[in-house]
């Protein structure tokens, strides 16, 4: 099947356009301006067609053009006789207009100049298999016509050059279009750009499809036509013999020339140079955010900064309160620094950043700010590292934790390792991890924080050590923190274990059991009670070496209800005291879907507790902080579950108090506001109400609106202003 494809344009337009186009090419003449022919792919790499299989083979027609690029071309590519096959179809690229066949003669409208090598038609053959070898392919002019022609892009007539394809071809008969070089692209610098560096190379691009490249001559001035600079340079780069101009525009272009003296002459590029080199930016802040409030240990503080020459930057920092700022950091290589937390007096920050570049320039950010909070007391330590509970800790780790610091003073820590104090007076959240301590064994590690008097004692966090030596317990059957339904078999495996080893087994419900058994085998059946988390561990003995594994945890859960399903089980129920107020927390755990929970407080002692909280139990943890809690009172805590048969089941007592009132003024809440803000205090309890008195001043001191002044009990209160002064205004 032959067709011309006109695109999505109608048929009867390219019609038009194409008989139009007949009429201009029926005298084209010119030198030569590139090649055009049959190609293996829609880039043209080869026009060498391997292989003479029978089937469909497609072959792409390529435009190499020269440096006058081209709009419209008008060929054609008989089969000759030594290709065994047949013409299937001609395919058009979408938005080019044709007109006409392969066979006799077809012309291809692009409607676009076209300065580089371009696919512009497919044809599709069948082959029979019958090629002979080497049987060259041509692409000539039309039926009736002397040249292949063209129309360049600035609309003059000019004469491309067809090559000659090989099908059936081998190392013997590779084509050659003896095509000149293509036209230089791809400047830098870019065409048109401003701000180019006086010092800088010119590239560029060059290609020759016969592979024949030999040299260029490259022209540079401040004129549309500008000298010859350098001859006969072998290299696709030219840096010139002297620093270009200031702030100059100018002019350029190459002349490629291939091994048979073929010269393509490429298209005059322009730029304009700059000073000799620029200072840096300002650098632009990253984190912290300007006038956000910070927490941790200590600040991150990092930017970013530009140079438009691309020079190597160095970076000093300074912080402070109070102008002027101090150092913190000089001759930085990187945008990032680190504040400490502990800075003197809490409260807002300011900090810069001043960047220099390699020849001295220096160029000053903004003044950025961040909030550190202040605290009443100091915070319970949390965060820990290693997490709780984890395992295969490395010896080169440290203990560090998390904690808040007080009144702009510094908190120090007291650090206990297995119940002995490891240290004191830490007046960092972290301390090295101790040398000696067994592989796999079961650490128990906890923080004591003290701040102007006052004491925070942290949760006790576990952890285990990396690495398995030899005869070390490992996979225990029930699982770490496992349920388990049916009476348990206590079983374990052992790493390489040496001849004759035995097992003392602990096995209990507290934190330290005792041995309960001696066993030459893996394996022992405890005596365990349904409802019940047990603790258990495995030590390896063998002539006297004793060999420790980690504490491994299960709930025996039982069987209760004929079904199967074990009931709802508190693996976890806790109330401590948290910074503003109670927070009790549980896990749960069962086969039977939980449907919802009540928390019950009551007045430690007290004969009734009332609900504080109820929803439902979407999953096995969670957690309440019960805000209500009188500060100074001790409470008592319950939870109740209730399962989807219906059942109820009630958590052990968990009590907890909450610390006592101090006299206090919290930070008002929103600021910025409008209309009104909300300001907290608190009023210490005493015997009899005292006077109490809020008021607003300005930042000279003088007096704006009393907010209270009366006697009040002791509490959490909060006072609303809405900006007015004590005149109304």
């Amino acid at each position: 099947m032959r067709t011309a494809f006109a695109g999505p344009v109608p048929r009867a337009a390219w019609f038009l356009s194409a008989a139009a186009l007949t009429l201009i090419l029926s005298t084209a003449a010119g030198a030569n301006n590139g090649t055009i022919g049959l190609y293996t792919d829609a880039s043209g790499s080869t026009c060498s067609f391997s292989g003479n299989d029978p089937g469909v083979v497609t072959a792409y027609v390529v435009v190499r053009p020269g440096p006058d690029g081209f709009m419209a071309v008008r060929f054609s590519v008989p089969i000759p006789s030594c290709f065994g096959g047949s013409l299937l179809e001609d395919q058009a690229i979408p938005g080019y207009a044709t007109w006409g066949e392969s066979q006799t003669g077809i012309t291809v409208a692009t409607g676009v100049c076209e300065p580089t090598p371009v696919h512009i038609l497919t044809i599709s053959y069948m082959r029979t298999g019958s090629t002979s070898s080497c049987c060259a392919y041509p692409v000539v002019p039309e039926l009736g016509f002397s040249v292949i022609e063209a129309i360049g892009c600035a609309s003059q007539e000019i004469e491309l050059t067809g090559s000659t394809s090989h099908f059936n071809s081998d190392a013997s008969c590779q084509c050659s279009a003896f095509a000149p070089p293509d036209v230089p692209s791809q400047p830098d610098p870019l065409d048109g750009r401003d701000g180019v560096r006086i010092y800088t190379a010119l590239k560029w691009s060059g290609n020759d499809y016969d592979g024949d490249l030999a040299d260029f001559d490259v022209y540079l001035g401040t004129t549309p036509t500008p000298p010859l600079v350098a001859a006969h340079v072998t290299q696709a780069t030219l840096q010139p013999a002297s620093a270009l101009d200031e702030l100059t525009h100018y002019y350029w272009y190459v002349v490629a020339r291939d091994a048979a003296g073929h010269e393509t002459t490429g298209l005059t590029w322009e730029f304009t140079t700059r000073l000799a080199n620029s200072p840096p930016d300002p650098p632009q802040l990253d984190v912290p955010g300007d006038g956000t409030l910070v927490s941790g240990i200590s600040v991150p503080l990092t930017w970013t900064a530009r140079d438009f020459d691309h020079d190597p930057l160095q970076y000093d920092v300074y912080i402070g309160t109070t102008m002027p700022l101090a150092p913190l950091a000089t001759n930085l290589r990187m945008p990032a620094a680190t504040a400490p937390y502990q800075y003197p007096g809490h409260g807002s920050y300011m900090w810069q950043v001043i960047v220099r570049d390699s020849y001295g320039h220096e160029t000053a950010g903004d003044i950025w700010t961040f909030d550190t909070p202040a605290f009443d007391h100091p915070q319970e330590p949390w965060a820990p590292d290693p997490a709780d509970l984890q395992q295969g800790v490395s010896d080169y780790s440290a203990l560090t934790w998390n904690d808040g610091f007080a009144n702009g003073s510094l908190t120090t820590y007291d650090l206990y390792l297995n119940d002995e104090l490891l240290a004191t007076n830490l007046t960092a959240p972290t301390h090295k991890f101790p040398a000696g301590l067994g592989y796999q064994t079961a650490n128990y590690w906890y923080v004591v924080a003290h701040n102007q008097g006052e004491t925070r004692v942290g949760n006790t966090w576990r952890f285990s050590r990396m690495g398995l030596p030899r005869d070390t317990p490992f996979n225990p059957q029930p699982s770490y923190v496992g349920v388990v339904t049916a009476p348990p078999t206590l079983t374990w495996s052992v790493v390489s274990p040496h001849a004759g080893v035995q097992y003392d087994v602990r096995f209990g419900t507290g934190l330290t059991p005792d041995v309960v058994a001696r066993v030459s085998q893996p394996s022992f059946v405890p005596d365990a009670q349904p409802g019940t988390l047990y603790y258990w561990r495995v030590e390896s003995v063998v002539a006297g070496t004793r060999t420790l594994g980690p504490w491994w945890i299960f709930v025996y859960a039982g069987l209760t209800d004929g079904n199967g399903t074990v009931p709802v089980l508190f693996t976890k129920f806790n109330a401590t005291q948290a910074p503003d107020g109670i927070n009790v927390s549980w896990k749960l755990a069962s086969d039977e879907a939980m449907e919802s929970y009540t928390l019950f407080r009551g007045v430690q002692g007290a004969a009734q507790r009332a609900a504080i909280s109820q929803g439902p139990v979407a999953e096995s943890a969670g957690s309440y902080l019960d805000h209500d809690a009188a500060p100074g009172a001790r409470y008592e805590y319950q939870l109740l579950v209730r399962a989807s048969s219906g059942d109820e089941f009630q958590s052990p007592l968990a009590t907890a108090q909450r610390a006592g009132l101090e006299l206090s003024l919290g930070c008002n809440h929103p600021n910025p506001f409008n209309p009104q803000t909300i300001i907290p205090y608190a009023v210490p309890p005493s015997e009899s109400p005292v006077r109490v008195r809020l008021a607003v001043y300005d930042a000279a001191g003088r007096l704006v609106r009393v907010l209270v002044d009366e006697n009040q009990a002791g509490g959490s209160r909060e006072a609303v202003w809405n900006g007015v002064d004590s005149a109304g205004r």
